[in-house]
């Protein structure tokens, strides 16, 4: 089956330009109290399969999960106080915590009683790519970074996807993120006129 290069390189396209809704390290979830319906592009992030089914506009299986949000220190890193993890406290002093609704599992029909069947997220995101087993466990392996993923699509398509795709996908990024301030600037400067 040939790989679906258009698909392929739309997909890592959304994912270099939008870093916010990519985490290749899960599959599809979305932070929010109620469970979700059809997962948005706006709403979810996942790794380069989830996003794959996500656009695909493709039914999930979603399970709860509900977790602590501990402090973060300057580097990221999880803060430590006594060889313990610091929650995040609200005002209260109630420990601060996240819902997250995730999924592993796309749904492709239901019995008569109800009950789901389901597909792994990964093996049809791989049908989506035209992708085999082998290709699809290479590409969407949570150790990838993004220019991982890029030289292995390169590799994939023989040269169809390249590095100017994504150079030019990160120029796109780069362009955006400064829009996005340049409105938020504005936004401020109308919030707070200036007095004469």
């Amino acid at each position: 089956m040939p790989v679906n290069v258009k698909k392929l390189r739309s997909e890592l396209r959304f994912l270099t330009i939008n870093p916010d809704k990519w985490d290749q390290g899960l599959w599809v979830k979305v932070e929010q109290e109620e469970k979700p319906g059809r997962p948005s592009a706006c709403g979810s992030f996942g790794c380069l399969a989830g996003n794959t089914v996500v656009h695909e506009d493709l039914e999930l299986a979603w399970y709860k999960e509900v977790h602590t949000v501990w402090e973060r220190d300057e580097d990221g890193s999880v803060r430590y106080q006594n060889g313990s993890p610091v929650p995040v406290r609200h005002e209260d002093g109630r420990v601060k915590r996240v819902t997250r609704w995730q999924a592993d599992n796309v749904i492709v029909d239901r019995h008569e009683d109800g009950e789901e069947i389901t597909v792994p997220i990964e093996d049809r995101a791989a049908e989506e790519l035209g992708l085999t087993s082998y290709q699809a466990e290479k590409l969407f392996s949570g150790d990838n970074d993004e220019a991982t993923l890029w030289e292995l699509a390169e590799k994939l398509t023989l040269g169809q996807i390249c590095r100017s795709n994504y150079d030019d996908a990160k120029e796109e990024r780069r362009y955006q993120a400064e829009l996005k301030a340049r409105i938020k600037n504005l936004e401020n400067a109308q919030t707070y006129p200036l007095s004469s």
